[in-house]
């Protein structure tokens, strides 16, 4: 399925459209917090403490949905709340009562006074912070209290690992730009479509691994034929092979590799030739590594000396 790199207004323009034809934003929510859910499930399989960062706008309400399926399937839930409850908008509050009202939550909510520092220690595995601070209507720069926040996240990446809601806080979903306090995430969960300002440059500190949650209400236009690599999208590129096949049918590379003090050239890149595809792999190394090599090299991989590689 092909997903196309947007901006952030045609993806407003693209809620719209599915608003139009009937789509509630409540059945987009809920979709988009069980795609967070079901990723964070699979980076993370065994249930730890997940801490939320939430703001008052939708994208705290999507990690609200994702939080209380987290909480069903065993992790411990901690919110912490930028803004009074309040100010939320109408939806995102409904799933924030949605997820007290469920098992899970085990901590106060924190309010904007007491967030800053007033965490309980973290311990250093099995903990994952949430940013669900700003969805896409936010551009740099970060405003108070949402920039003590974002720091306030960044902080605690030592202890936990991070995972920005569609866009890490901080960021422009346009551009790429970042705020000097741009939440820095180890993996971003984007939904619906990616977003231009995502696969900048710019953006690869802050970004970190990149996934993608896809809305089947959704139905996005984008302006160049660029689109995110993702495994079901380049799945057919790599057809299965037959029963039959053997190593010869699928190319041969020659390998010439390594010297004295630098083996791990040759080793890795033999690994990356096996990776590639290749059925046969030769690897010529000097004969002064040759055991070197043949004894950390795949097993796959035929690792032949030479006296010169003149």
């Amino acid at each position: 399925m092909h997903s196309p790199i947007i901006t952030p207004a045609q993806m407003r323009a693209a809620e719209e459209a599915a608003f139009a034809r009937g789509v509630l934003p409540e059945a987009l929510m809920e979709e988009a917090g069980a795609g967070i859910a079901r990723a964070l499930e699979k980076f993370f399989p065994r249930p730890g403490r997940c801490i939320v960062f939430a703001g008052k706008g939708h994208n705290a309400g999507d990690a609200f949905v994702a939080a209380r399926r987290l909480a069903r399937a065993g992790w411990e839930i901690e919110t912490r709340l930028i803004f009074p409850e309040a100010e939320m908008s109408a939806l995102t509050k409904e799933k924030f009562r949605e997820l007290q009202c469920g098992r899970g939550l085990c901590a106060p909510i924190a309010t904007t006074s007491s967030l800053i520092g007033a965490q309980r220690p973290l311990p250093h595995c099995g903990t994952i912070i949430l940013d669900g601070l700003l969805g896409l209507g936010a551009r740099p720069p970060l405003r108070e209290p949402i920039r003590a926040a974002c720091r306030e996240i960044n902080s605690l990446r030592s202890r936990a690992r991070v995972i920005a809601i569609d866009l890490p806080s901080g960021l422009d979903g346009d551009s790429g730009e970042a705020d000097d306090d741009c939440v820095a995430a180890d993996f971003t969960i984007t939904v619906g479509c990616a977003k231009s300002g995502l696969v900048a440059d710019s953006a690869i500190d802050f970004v970190g691994r990149l996934e993608l949650v896809q809305l089947s209400e959704l139905q996005a236009e984008a302006e160049t034929d660029s689109g995110l690599a993702t495994p079901e999208a380049l799945r057919d590129l790599l057809p299965r092979r037959g029963y039959s096949a053997y190593k010869n049918q699928f190319g041969r590379i020659g390998l010439v590799a390594g010297s004295r003090g630098f083996t791990g050239a040759a080793i890795i890149s033999s690994l990356g030739a096996l990776r590639g595809g290749a059925g046969l792999v030769e690897l010529f190394v000097p004969e002064e590594i040759y055991e070197i090599v043949a004894t950390a090299a795949p097993p796959e991989v035929m690792v032949k000396p030479v006296k010169s590689y003149a």
